[in-house]
């Protein structure tokens, strides 16, 4: 069986990611909500809200986990123009999203669209309870925890007192590392052409 290239690359550098990747308490990145409560619309269930982003540094991509209380759904995640996402993907009982690059491209201020569906009749709300900020820099991966206790409240006009969706166990290292993969998959293939180039150039 013939693997891509970035295939191969993922395969090849997602060992050593889990062995040398780094977690830190504090960080200069900031992660807040413009808006906290946000209407759903009564005739499809339709939501959206965003996640502002603000970090002085550098960086590679930033991963949010999240819990959904019943009936509430994310259904897609925009972020900009020519900016990779990914998910919505659930594991451990979080639904996980994010955004990425081969390199450390991203700095100051960006903004997560998130959209969703909720069932009508239901007043729920989203909690962001995992955030992890990820950087390529000059020799290896790694990725800081981004303390989170963002909630997001849905108001579909039903007179309940909203539920706040319990913190779920820690969720496990490799099952989240799938954006921090599709990093490594990005660098190398970046990494890989630089080196063919320098090789034709000789």
């Amino acid at each position: 069986m013939w693997l891509s290239a970035a295939a191969l690359a993922m395969l090849l550098l997602v060992p050593a990611l889990l062995v040398s990747r780094t977690f830190a308490a504090e960080t200069a990145a900031t992660v807040q909500l413009p808006v906290s409560e946000v209407a759903v619309d009564e005739s499809t269930g339709n939501f959206r809200f965003d996640i502002q982003v603000d970090c002085p540094e550098s960086y590679a991509g930033m991963e949010f986990g999240v819990i959904c209380s019943e009936g509430t759904e994310i259904t897609a995640v925009q972020v900009g123009d020519n900016v990779s996402s990914t998910g919505p993907k659930e594991a451990n009982g979080l639904v996980w999203f994010g955004y990425f690059d081969g390199e450390d491209s991203f700095s100051g201020t960006s903004t997560v669209t998130v959209e969703g569906k909720c069932e009508p009749g239901v007043e729920a709300a989203i909690a962001i309870r995992d955030v992890k900020q990820y950087t390529v820099g000059s020799e290896e991966f790694s990725a800081t925890q981004i303390p989170s206790d963002l909630v997001v409240t849905l108001d579909t006009g039903a007179q309940q007192t909203v539920a706040v969706p319990e913190t779920l166990p820690q969720t496990n290292d490799i099952d989240a590392v799938w954006l921090l993969a599709a990093c490594a998959a990005a660098a190398a293939v970046a990494v890989g052409a630089l080196i063919y180039n320098k090789r034709k150039q000789a």
